[in-house]
């Protein structure tokens, strides 16, 4: 089975709710207008022909205040697999900024894989613009104040070198020169408004002198942009362009599959899907002991750990057994995108990757960045960021969670940052390290060396802000520390440097004599 095809055959197991969003929709059970309207016919197609397919679709027609209703966004998006999203949700350009407001809601669900603008736009370019300048991670005030800096500048932003500025920030960094013949402060005036170095500025810049739309809130950034195929990523979500003659169920799902397919990130991208497949379809968090349980016998248990202090331990065990439920059902699960034959066919003779790329594979295999963390735990990752220190808790997760048993002092590793990336790479699961990007990688003791573990007070455990502050004694010295969190590694990679560290107050010194 070639990749296309498996794509095809996951796209297609994974898509099994579709809403269709438009100002012009004809909903279930509503009578159509007197005069013929291309998304009333259009909405009855749809839900036909992904019937069909055994996917069931539901038409909403969209209105303004639908943004100002939190029943109605969880209705638009909650459990949907795909949203077929109109680019103009009131019929002129004022109605992009609507769907470019849904978009943004989109692009939050972390179950909503794929959404497809559905348009009779016939200049794509301008679509995949307008999403990119309003997902630049900075928002419209942001934008306002650039053009306000520049302002004296404002009869040459119609001529070079502004209308030379790109997205490539390589390309950029050439145009430093020009734009100091404009006058010698300008770079030094683009750098201090954007906060950014003068080649990255430049693309903020750019933004901020073009037409296209902003966001009042600052939005993710798309991981891939892929002009070609009408494709872009941001965060989980593929977004694809597909006109609005397109009726098919069955072309639809082909071309999201094709346009998935040449996208960099295939594989990668199929094979989360697939894993939530298995999920949905053959695992199961409770088997027949737990069914046939009663309520007394849970709360029975739940009261033994009140007793002992430990009520709070409840939920987090109970999450602990259905966590190693789940792995025991992927483990006997099998995958589409796992066989061996389909890997064997799209494995190349010398597959070709950079240090860039198999630092990222890494940071997959080390761990993730917890979106919404709350308390500090086993395995959380700080910085010290004035001195661009790195600390990683290695607390067993019993004493994180009851910080009072061991009166508020838990144990971390020093680590920093590595000078020669490209090294490391190389060098692959040499001493101790940590990827938590794709250009930034931690050591904790380089090969042959100790990492020695070391207490700070920590009085409260909850992060403010992303920001914990701690006591450290150091060399007699009372410390306060703020560290900000940046990481947390799985538990299997935080175990191994926690086993290392703890033997080194039992490790033995024989001092043989040098030559």
């Amino acid at each position: 089975m070639t990749l296309l095809q498996k794509t095809k055959e996951i796209i297609s197991d994974s898509i099994k709710s579709v809403i269709f969003i438009d100002e012009k929709g004809l909903e279930s059970y509503q009578e159509t207008s007197s005069s013929t309207v291309l998304e009333e016919s259009l909405s009855k197609s749809l839900y036909k022909n992904f019937k069909k397919k055994g996917v069931s679709l539901t038409t909403h027609k969209f209105s303004p205040n639908d943004l100002k209703d939190d029943g109605i966004k969880e209705y638009l998006l909650k459990r949907r697999d795909l949203v077929l999203l109109d680019w103009r949700l009131d019929g002129d350009s004022s109605g992009e900024l609507y769907s470019l407001e849904i978009l943004s809601e989109i692009v939050k669900s972390q179950h909503l894989h794929f959404c497809s603008i559905y348009t009779t736009e016939p200049k794509v370019i301008n679509i995949i613009n307008n999403i990119r300048s309003y997902f630049t991670g900075y928002n419209i005030e942001y934008y306002d104040k650039i053009i306000e800096d520049l302002s004296a500048y404002e009869e040459s932003f119609g001529s070079q070198p502004f209308t030379e500025i790109t997205y490539d920030v390589k390309h950029n960094g050439r145009l430093f020169n020009q734009f100091g013949n404009i006058d010698t402060d300008l770079p030094t005036t683009i750098t201090e408004s954007t906060g950014l170095s003068f080649a990255e500025a430049l693309v903020q810049v750019k933004h901020a002198l073009s037409g296209f739309h902003k966001s009042s809130k600052t939005n993710p950034v798309p991981a891939v942009i892929d002009h070609t195929n009408k494709t872009l990523v941001i965060n989980n979500t593929i977004i694809t362009i597909i006109p609005k003659t397109e009726n098919s169920a069955t072309k639809i799902l082909a071309k999201l599959s094709k346009q998935v397919k040449n996208s960099k990130s295939c594989y990668s991208q199929i094979l989360g899907l697939d894993m939530q497949n298995s999920l949905l379809n053959e695992a199961a968090f409770i088997d027949e002991n737990l069914l046939s349980t009663t309520l007394d016998t849970l709360m029975y248990h739940r009261k033994q750990l009140e007793e002992s202090n430990l009520d709070n331990d409840f939920p987090n065990f109970i999450k602990s057994v259905m966590y190693e439920n789940i792995k025991l059902s992927i483990q006997k699960n099998s995958f589409k995108s796992l066989e061996k034959s389909f890997l064997d066919k799209i494995t190349k003779s010398k597959p070709k990757t950079s240090d860039s790329e198999i630092a990222k594979l890494n940071t997959f295999y080390n761990g993730s960045i917890l979106t919404k963390k709350a308390t500090l735990g086993f395995g959380d990752l700080l910085i010290d960021s004035a001195k661009n220190e790195y600390y990683l808790c290695i607390t067993a997760l019993c004493d994180c969670l009851f910080p009072d048993k061991i009166k508020n002092n838990f144990y971390f590793v020093k680590g920093k940052k590595v000078s020669n990336f490209k090294k490391e790479i190389k060098e692959g699961d040499s001493g101790f390290k940590s990827f938590i990007n794709h250009e930034t990688c931690i050591v904790w003791a380089n090969e042959g060396e100790y990492i020695k573990p070391f207490q700070i007070h920590v009085h409260s455990s909850k992060y403010n802000n992303g920001k914990i502050e701690m006591k450290l004694i150091n060399e007699n010295e009372l410390l306060t520390l703020e560290l900000e969190y940046k990481f947390t590694l799985k538990t299997s990679y935080t175990q191994r440097i926690a086993n290392h560290s703890f033997s080194y107050p039992i490790r033995v010194g024989v001092d043989f004599v040098k030559g």
